[in-house]
């Protein structure tokens, strides 16, 4: 038979058997926190890759959207040059159109005048021929009826060409005025025309909104 075990020895036992059942419970509490730490490890790179994921595909759809926008700028900007050409090759065609007429019409004018011109200096010449020995052998006062008739007619045609001088540069004025109206009118059609960045800030906006909404 076994002898009955002492009071020290028993509290040594109970004192061996807490101290392991403290180890296991420690290596317990230990492992439980080391899965838990993984557990949470693996949740924050699982959160990570899908919040880089998201951000990515954000990105893609704005990049997207960007070339989208860009590419409609372009064709915005291409059109609206090739008008403002368009418009400004017709403006140029009517201007020399009536940069024409206007020169054919002075030129007509200005034989007009000149062919009058010439035609009452061959008046004024041959009254003047034809009376000049009347005039010589007239006195006085006759002389003078003469001299005045010949001022009077040179005074005329002097007035017709000074008439035609001024008709021929009114109407050129008037061209010079209407090819410079139609510069203004193309230059501020193609300021208008030509304005494609408001309409690309206005569109970026939606996508600036959009990302902030998935993130």
């Amino acid at each position: 038979m076994s002898k009955p075990k002492g009071l020290l020895t028993r509290i040594g036992d109970a004192m061996d058997a807490a101290s392991e059942k403290a180890q296991k419970v420690g290596a317990s509490i230990a492992k439980k926190a080391k899965e838990v730490a993984t557990d949470a490890k693996l949740e924050t790179q699982r959160a990570t890759a899908s919040m880089a994921k998201k951000a990515r595909a954000t990105r893609t759809s704005i990049e997207r959207r960007a070339r989208t926008v860009e590419a409609d700028a372009k064709k915005a900007y291409g059109k609206a040059e090739r008008s403002v050409k368009r418009r400004a090759k017709a403006a140029k065609a009517d201007a020399e159109k009536a940069a024409g007429r206007a020169a054919r019409a002075v030129k007509r004018q200005t034989e007009a005048a000149k062919a009058g011109a010439e035609k009452v200096a061959g008046r004024v010449k041959r009254a003047v021929g034809v009376k000049k020995a009347a005039v010589k052998r007239k006195s006085g006062a006759a002389g003078k009826t003469a001299a005045r008739k010949a001022a009077a007619v040179k005074t005329a045609a002097r007035k017709r060409v000074a008439k035609a001088s001024t008709a021929v540069g009114k109407r050129a004025a008037k061209v010079k005025k209407a090819s410079k109206k139609a510069g203004t009118t193309l230059r501020r059609s193609a300021a208008k025309a030509v304005n494609p960045p408001a309409k690309k800030a206005s569109a970026r906006k939606p996508a600036k909104k959009a990302a902030r909404k998935r993130a």
